[in-house]
């Protein structure tokens, strides 16, 4: 088992030749293990332990939604309550998260076994969406104009507690750790966009992609972003924008598994480093037959499709063993 110095050292070490385009004919380990069976593996991967609040989804109750159980109902005639949407530090569920975010980075300096990570990752469509409720889809075509003024205000709230969520966690090397767990620089911006499983590339285009492409250039110019599978057809758009740093591929019921879509993906987005789902068998496998690209995180084990998890740190070792001797066949 690696000690914290050293893990922290390389997995910081590795994301950056990540980010550089400079891995691709070696790849990055994470065992992605459910809850109750995460500390086994700790500092036996290519990560380091990381940490964040969490309440579920609460961009709506920051913004003044109704908050149960973890997910905020929409907010009635939003598009007459946009002054509404605006960070506000006196919000109460602003107030526990913050209060919670120092608590983490309090402790995990007292502890010193983990880095606190930035809570913020909801990108503005998605955030938009949670206000708004299923009515957005059609207000693609019925009120155009409403959801271009509900985005700007998504992404003027977003920018401001992206900004204070990086004020308070941890920073190392130029760089901090994102709400996936693994070390981004500190011009690059995390985001998502689940709402895409549910709307053309079309919408993406001409809603989404200009608010993203704000973001990112006021938050420093680069950005990752989060996609459940069945978003993968914006991809062809998303490769557009610029700064794209790294697009994770979620593995979603309705979609092919990543290892299906690896080389689709690659072949649309070129050098941009891949995220992506593994189950173990198919982690062994691809590295046995030498067809699993450079460059790309491997998230081993645990997605909503399957449970085939490293069950010790003992096994753990020695797939990281094979991981680390690991070259890719041909470079693309």
């Amino acid at each position: 088992m690696k000690n914290r110095n050293d893990c922290l050292v390389n997995h910081v070490n590795k994301m950056k030749l990540l980010f550089q385009h400079e891995l691709k004919d070696k790849i990055i380990i994470h065992f992605n293990n459910p809850p109750d069976k995460r500390e086994i593996i700790k500092f036996t991967d290519d990560f380091y332990p990381s940490t964040y609040p969490g309440f579920g989804n609460p961009y709506g109750a920051f913004l003044g939604a109704d908050f149960t159980d973890g997910w905020s109902a929409p907010i009635k005639d939003i598009y007459d309550k946009l002054d509404s949407v605006v960070y506000d530090e006196n919000n109460y569920m602003m107030k526990k998260m913050l209060a919670a975010l120092n608590d983490y980075r309090s402790k995990s300096h007292a502890q010193n076994d983990h880095i606190v990570s930035n809570p913020c990752a909801n990108g503005p469509m998605d955030v938009a969406e949670t206000l708004r409720g299923p009515d957005i889809y059609s207000d693609f075509y019925d009120r155009p104009s409403d959801v271009v003024k509900l985005l700007k205000a998504c992404e003027n709230f977003l920018f401001r507690y992206y900004q204070k969520c990086k004020s308070i966690i941890d920073h190392v090397d130029g760089g901090f750790f994102c709400w996936q767990g693994f070390w981004i620089p500190d011009n690059c911006y995390s985001t998502s966009d689940d709402v895409a499983t549910n709307y053309s590339p079309d919408c993406f285009k001409t809603f989404t992609m200009p608010v993203i492409e704000s973001l990112a250039k006021r938050l420093g110019g680069m950005f990752w972003i989060h996609l459940e599978g069945s978003a993968a057809h914006i991809v062809d758009n998303l490769s557009k924008i610029k700064g794209l740093a790294l697009v994770q591929y979620t593995n979603n019921p309705k979609w092919p598994r990543g290892s299906e879509m690896i080389d689709v993906l690659k072949t649309k987005l070129g050098d941009v480093p891949l995220k992506i789902l593994l189950s173990k068998t198919e982690l062994l496998e691809g590295m046995a037959q030498r067809i699993l690209p450079g460059n790309c995180i491997y998230d081993v084990g645990y997605d909503a499709e399957c449970m085939d998890c490293v069950e010790s740190p003992e096994e753990a070792g020695e797939i990281m063993k094979m991981a680390n001797k690991y070259r890719v066949k041909n470079i693309l």
